[in-house]
């Protein structure tokens, strides 16, 4: 029996849920329009329907090392091709993303911040990266980690970027003239 050959990695809902929302009250405005204007109700079922239906993810195609980066919506799927035949690593990279929002009566900001693990495919010199999955938790990642090295045939590593010879070299002349400034 033959194995299965490609690898789902489902990301989500394209929208924020405040926007899904607002899309499913749409389609119910959509359904009632329909007896006022069936152009206006036809318009506002679409974009609705887009915006609360749509999700996004990636597709690894085993046999031929390829992956698909792709939008999902009920009726038809929009999807785009590119090899990872020179990704030969796997790693995982904790992201820090903060969100800040600020409250105009109370003069008063507050950022939240939020860990996350991506596994990401890795170039020879680390510089280029596909990022595949997100998690939360770092357990889920590393178990994640150890299928898709297994499924895609690459080494686990740990991610250390090279540092170009220009990039040593500004670095060393900035802090050389931090020393003399003070």
């Amino acid at each position: 029996m033959s194995e299965k050959q490609i690898v789902n990695i489902n990301s989500g809902k394209l929208f924020p849920r405040a926007f899904q929302n607002l899309a499913y009250v749409g389609i119910l405005f959509a359904i009632y329009s329909f007896t006022e204007n069936v152009y206006t109700g036809l318009i506002v079922l679409i974009v609705s329907s887009f915006i609360a239906f749509i999700t996004v993810g990636k597709q690894l195609d085993l046999i031929n090392r390829k992956y698909y980066t792709y939008l999902l919506f009920p009726f038809f799927k929009l999807s785009k091709a590119r090899s990872y035949k020179d990704f030969p690593f796997i790693t995982i990279i904790k992201r820090r993303l903060s969100k800040t929002t600020f409250g105009g009566k109370t003069m008063n900001s507050i950022t939240l911040t939020d860990n996350y693990f991506d596994i990401c495919l890795l170039s020879e010199n680390h510089l280029k990266k596909i990022a595949l999955e997100r998690f939360k938790d770092k357990v889920k990642a590393l178990n994640k980690i150890s299928f898709l090295a297994n499924k895609l045939a690459v080494e686990i590593t740990e991610f250390k970027p090279s540092i170009s010879k220009v990039s040593k070299y500004s670095r060393l002349k900035s802090s050389n003239n931090a020393k003399y400034s003070k």
